[in-house]
């Protein structure tokens, strides 16, 4: 799997950060991570295939803060083509579900939730992105820790649409055929 990392954000690189906050104020234990959130952006634009869009929105005064957020809120990031691209180191925090922040992983997709329009290249990438997590975080590929673990941002804030018109159920089928496949490889 190809991720772009040339943008994320780590302790020892906070190019892309907020210096307002003192990130180590947002770090976390890898072992504190027990979901995937996944969102959408709330625009379509073709200016925001290009992640910095999306970092710029998020560094600067927004719908969160108005003093802007620490990092990017979403720990990667998925555009039309369907390139993703590491926005946050795991160990960070990100501002991207209120009362979920401190151990969840977030993944965003570039399609402005209205209509059914996430590209195949998206959605493959989606689910490439949530087995890459998975493995990362060494949980268990069994169908239940699957359910448990995947969460639109719709389930956990009742007034949000994010990520669309995705369906829930077809993407933890694809994600536990596509942890399967890496089960019988290793």
């Amino acid at each position: 799997m190809d991720i772009d990392k040339t943008l994320r954000v780590d302790l020892d690189d906070q190019t892309y950060s907020n210096r307002k906050y003192n990130l180590n104020n947002f770090t976390r234990e890898l072992s504190d991570c027990e979901r995937i959130i996944v969102h959408c952006t709330a625009t379509d634009s073709a200016a925001w295939d290009n992640p910095m869009a999306c970092i710029k929105y998020d560094l600067g005064p927004n719908h969160i803060s108005r003093s802007g957020c620490p990092t990017a809120t979403y720990h990667f990031y998925i555009n039309k083509p369907g390139k993703i691209y590491q926005l946050v180191n795991l160990g960070i925090k990100t501002w991207n579900c209120s009362g979920y922040n401190n151990d969840s992983v977030a993944i965003c997709i570039n399609h402005g939730a209205i209509t059914n329009n996430v590209t195949e290249e998206q959605y493959n990438s989606l689910i490439e992105t949530i087995c890459y997590v998975f493995d990362i975080l060494d949980w268990s590929y069994d169908e239940e820790s699957v359910r448990e673990r995947i969460y639109f941002h719709r389930d956990l804030n009742s007034h949000k649409t994010c990520p669309g018109k995705l369906d829930k159920e077809q993407v933890i089928q694809d994600t536990i055929s596509k942890l399967k496949e890496y089960g019988d490889n290793l």
